[in-house]
């Protein structure tokens, strides 16, 4: 059957005023590294600048949501703003039986390094690169686990039976427009795997009635990346340290342009609809 039409996701965002100037330099120098005129002294694989995520559009997703239903949006919303922190973060000692003491650290707030970078699929033919949380409590995980289960459980997050992966997707080759191949590219010409598919949050064009859906069957499957050199470059990057994670987004589905006064699009955020800090 036909996937539904995602709306919503529920997230854990990661850029605020100290972290984007971290974020903004690591991934400007990633940019530059691998699409950009020259690609330097060192044999970088070629990304389409569409492909690389602006700044504002980071994030990590605990999962999406289809709410088409008048009303849905306004249930998950208070059903949000009825969950708090405390209650999120009380049961940590509970669970692995540990002291008092591994809790106070959990509740003390989360901050996290984004470090590595890692292919969704197959390192050599792969549409996303994502880097991944690094913190040593695993309290980042606990939460977003019992999220994910809370929302699931209440009927709003889409279920997904696989182990929960945060990761903050860096290269989505679903953005790049017209799928500007350079032939350093070597595209892998087979469809996206459906691993990929599940995990990426775009509004697929086909689900709207009219003649944009004659166009969807002529588009290209997504670009796929060999990336092994590239992730073999990057493997011990810190994209930004101690970044804090201080509240749960609730947020909309295809991210907005940020203009400049003279009408660039200069940065892209998801709208947030709610949230509630941690």
């Amino acid at each position: 059957g036909k996937k539904p039409a995602l709306t919503h996701f529920l997230c854990l965002p990661l850029v605020d005023q100290s972290s984007r100037p971290e974020l903004e330099e690591s991934l400007g120098n990633f940019r530059l590294e691998v699409s950009g005129g020259s690609h330097g002294e060192r044999d970088t694989p070629h990304v389409p600048a569409g492909a690389i995520r602006p700044v504002g559009s980071i994030h990590l997703t605990i999962g999406v949501m289809s709410l088409k239903e008048e009303g849905r949006v306004d249930e998950a919303v208070r059903y949000l703003q009825s969950l708090n922190a405390a209650a999120l973060f009380a049961p940590f000692a509970a669970l692995d039986g540990s002291d008092t003491k591994s809790m106070e650290r959990c509740s003390s707030g989360l901050t996290i390094d984004l470090i590595s970078l890692h292919p969704m699929q197959s390192a050599k033919a792969t549409t996303i690169l994502y880097a991944s949380p690094a913190e040593p409590t695993n309290c980042l995980y606990t939460i977003a686990n019992k999220l994910r289960k809370l929302f699931t459980d209440a009927g709003f997050l889409l279920p997904d039976t696989r182990p929960l992966k945060l990761h903050a997707t860096i290269v989505n080759t679903i953005y790049v427009k017209g799928r500007d191949q350079t032939p350093e590219t070597g595209p892998v010409p087979d469809s996206v795997s459906a691993a990929a598919k599940e995990r990426l949050p775009f509004t697929d064009p086909s689900a709207s009635p009219g003649p944009t859906s004659k166009l969807h069957t002529r588009r290209l499957p997504p670009l796929k990346l060999d990336a092994r050199s590239l992730i073999e470059m990057y493997k011990d990057n810190i994209w930004a340290r101690n970044i804090v994670i201080d509240r749960v987004a609730f947020c909309e589905m295809g991210a907005k342009n940020v203009l400049n006064d003279n009408g660039e699009v200069v940065d892209q955020v998801y709208r947030e609809v709610a949230s509630i800090p941690l």
